[in-house]
């Protein structure tokens, strides 16, 4: 998890992570886009678990 990133920070890594079936949220669970300064990345079969861990 990151935060206060910049676009430039974030754009290509985010369409590799897409791409390779990985998720991308903000840490609270919503849809996540470029202009969102925090970010939390993982593969698909661990983000729920992830958000649980650090919402709780």
């Amino acid at each position: 998890m990151h935060s206060g990133l910049k676009p430039w920070d974030v754009a290509a890594s985010g369409l590799i992570i897409e791409k390779a079936g990985g998720k991308i949220t903000t840490p609270t669970g919503r849809n996540w886009d470029v202009f969102q300064p925090d970010i939390l990345a993982s593969n698909s079969y661990l983000h729920e678990q992830i958000l649980h861990l650090i919402q709780a």
